[in-house]
């Protein structure tokens, strides 16, 4: 019911498999689809991706143990495409309650502690369409759906900012902080 926005190599894979560790399942890796509401859907949901998530090998050692059935993304990086069974995805639309965006994890000054933080309709409306990746659709009506669609999902689901320190060690800490904040929605 949470997704995290940012750049490869911004965490949101480590910390979908945080999540997986802490026995939470995965609705999607890399790529979210949302449905707006609608008179007969009153909330955003967000629909399943592949039962896969793709991490680097240390990173899905330490935080899944050995997965054999893992398999390399493809020649131009380490990631491994790892399998995840019926326990760990979920296979159908849920209400999305949050969006975090992520830091980048070079950026200075680098947090001492995990920080969220709630964006501003526009900066939410401005962080969604920069996260909104198609090189594919470039007709003209599709920046002003694009536009639109931001503008919506901003207005319906809180956006926030998540910073943290970037090492394995904190993201319990991580994971405490977003359930905390989810409490609170």
């Amino acid at each position: 019911d949470t997704a995290f926005l940012g750049d490869s190599g911004y965490g949101k894979s480590s910390l979908g498999a945080a999540f997986l560790r802490a026995r939470h399942a995965i609705l999607t890796d890399d790529m979210l689809v949302t449905s707006l509401p609608n008179q007969q859907q009153p909330m955003v949901l967000a629909h399943p991706g592949p039962p896969r998530i793709k991490l680097f090998p240390k990173i899905a050692r330490t935080l899944l143990g050995r997965r054999p059935r893992s398999t390399p993304l493809n020649p131009d990086t380490a990631k491994l495409i790892v399998p995840l069974s019926a326990r760990e995805h979920c296979g159908r639309a849920v209400p999305l309650r949050a969006l975090y965006v992520l830091r980048p994890p070079t950026c200075r000054p680098t947090p001492k502690r995990v920080a969220i933080r709630p964006l501003t309709q526009r900066q939410a409306c401005l962080k969604l369409i920069a996260n909104t990746f198609n090189t594919v659709i470039t007709e003209p009506p599709r920046p002003e759906r694009q536009f639109n669609w931001a503008a919506r999902l901003a207005g319906a689901v809180p956006v926030k900012s998540l910073s943290y320190p970037r090492s394995l060690a904190h993201l319990p800490a991580v994971l405490a902080a977003i359930h905390k904040d989810l409490a609170q929605c």
